[in-house]
């Protein structure tokens, strides 16, 4: 539904600021397919190998610090936009986005890289290759967690700092554009700090809880995982929940069925 809206809306009404929305709600919908895609397929049918499962554990670790970058950059460019706003409005938002997705697809590597030469070292198996293999979880804190959970924190300090800075600047300032190129996002800006935050709380929650339990030498359910696809789930439900996107939703299959109906 978020989706079928994204391509509605004109060429006229796109700004940077919807484009990189789209971005965020993909890669979140991307992370949750993982992994309850790979999650079904080792509880219906059979267990995979460590080195299969340690590599699809890889995606949504490496998504997630993206997104989390993804969500700075979303925080940069409000900030320009009331502050630099003619400045802004002469970048292309398409190909703009684009470049700024392709730079923070490699910028992401960085953090990404060494938790994972560690842990292929170690041979780390974490709660959630654990569940994927067979094989009992390896005792001790997961690299990859800890840096998600950092880079997540970073990313909710510096969209909520840019959203007081905002709302104090246009208390003494009149720039009725800058909220009327804003109309057409998808999703608040409030909604995403949320959404952070509530991201970066059942991180650490989970962590919290698996240090009280005395660490992760067993087979069992990776529940950090389950809880972040539940909680990317509900996101992305959330978005498509909204009003302007239902609508429209709703008048396309009112199209479909009445194209349908005229041939058949």
């Amino acid at each position: 539904m978020v989706r079928i809206y994204r391509n509605s809306i004109s060429f006229r009404n796109i700004n940077l600021i919807t484009v990189i929305n789209t971005y965020i709600i993909e890669t979140y919908n991307l992370m949750a397919s993982t992994y309850c895609l790979v999650s079904m397929w080792t509880s219906m049918f059979s267990y995979i190998s460590w080195l299969l499962g340690f590599i699809i554990s890889l995606i949504p670790s490496y998504l997630g610090i993206l997104v989390a970058f993804l969500n700075i950059a979303l925080a940069t460019i409000r900030l320009f936009m009331v502050i630099k706003f003619e400045a802004m409005m002469e970048y292309d938002p398409e190909s703009t986005g684009q470049a700024i997705l392709l730079a923070l697809m490699v910028i992401s590597l960085v953090p990404f890289t060494l938790p994972t030469y560690i842990q292929t070292m170690r041979g780390f198996v974490s709660l959630q290759v654990s569940y994927y293999s067979g094989l009992k979880a390896t005792d001790g804190p997961n690299i990859h967690s800890m840096v998600f959970t950092a880079v997540t924190l970073i990313a909710g300090l510096m969209m909520l700092s840019v959203y007081c800075f905002n709302k104090i600047y246009l208390k003494n300032k009149v720039v009725h554009i800058v909220e009327s190129t804003t109309a057409k996002n998808i999703v608040g800006f409030k909604t995403l700090i949320g959404s952070v935050f509530t991201l970066f709380g059942t991180i650490l929650s989970f962590l919290f809880v698996q240090k009280a339990l005395g660490g992760s030498g067993q087979v069992g359910l990776p529940y950090g995982p389950f809880l972040g696809a539940l909680l990317f789930t509900v996101m992305n439900f959330y978005f498509a929940m909204k009003k302007y996107v239902r609508d429209y939703t709703a008048l396309q299959i009112q199209k479909k069925w009445e194209t349908f109906k005229f041939y058949f």
